[in-house]
């Protein structure tokens, strides 16, 4: 079966389109921002070829999210859930569909897929006509080689539920959890136009150190920390067999 991944980087964008189809939505996708985007689990989902009927939705946009999707809801008959207001998230329910729509973070978009946890969850496409998926932090590679890996030890600090919601995927996605790659927690590069790729392989050595020398199990590396959980699972159990709870409103959502 043909893969997205596999196309040309110039016509993964135009495929995933296809597969996505906006004009499907519950809403007319004329009335987003124009320089909205699509992110996450939708994203990811659709290059992997798993994409359910009704994808929940991750719509990043410039402006106000909240007064938007109260806008959406208002005109198109559904309802608006403010989930972060101090972060400008809200969650639009729609005709069966769940959209979650939230203000861009930092002063570009690949800035803020760089704050996001792994590096699959932080590809983005942009919904304007002829543009090329963003993907700042090397998840098309690593969806391609089956891994799952943090952007930074510092994001997954910011929430420590990044961690489990990683042993699910990896569980759900039948992936391998990594460390970082080295020099992905430093800014885009300008001269790279901010579309950083994998800078390096990283991983762990044959006596499982991590990154910097440390030991996967160090709990001081929450990378390492998280590829060990992967491994054997809460309470050293297989993830497989110890499933966690699914997405539910407001409950581990992915990145996006």
């Amino acid at each position: 079966m043909f893969s997205i991944l596999s196309a040309a980087a110039s016509r993964q964008g135009e495929l995933l389109l296809q597969v996505l189809a906006p004009e499907r939505w519950p809403f007319d996708p004329a009335l987003l921002p124009a320089e909205t985007a699509l992110v996450g689990g939708a994203v990811r989902d659709a290059l992997l070829g798993r994409l359910r009927q009704h994808p929940d939705l991750d719509l990043v946009v410039s402006g106000d999210a909240i007064a938007l999707a109260r806008s959406l809801a208002s005109r198109c008959g559904g309802s608006c859930v403010v989930l972060d207001r101090e972060r400008c998230m809200a969650r639009l329910v729609l005709k069966g569909w769940t959209i979650d729509l939230a203000r861009q973070i930092g002063t570009s978009l690949e800035a803020d897929l760089m704050r996001r946890d792994y590096t699959i969850n932080a590809i983005a496409l942009p919904l304007a006509p002829g543009a090329e998926l963003l993907d700042p932090s090397g998840g098309l590679v690593d969806l391609a080689a089956g891994q799952l890996r943090a952007i930074s030890e510092a994001n997954l600090l910011e929430d420590p539920l990044r961690l489990l919601r990683g042993v699910r995927l990896a569980a759900e996605l039948n992936l391998q959890l990594e460390p970082p790659h080295p020099g992905l927690d430093r800014p885009p590069s300008p001269a790279a136009g901010g579309r950083r790729r994998r800078t390096g392989t990283g991983g762990a050595g044959p006596t499982g150190a991590g990154r910097g020398g440390r030991n996967r199990t160090d709990p001081g590396d929450p990378a390492g920390a998280a590829a060990d959980l992967g491994r054997r699972g809460p309470g050293g159990l297989s993830a497989a067999g110890n499933p966690l709870p699914p997405r539910g409103p407001g409950a581990w959502t992915d990145d996006g």
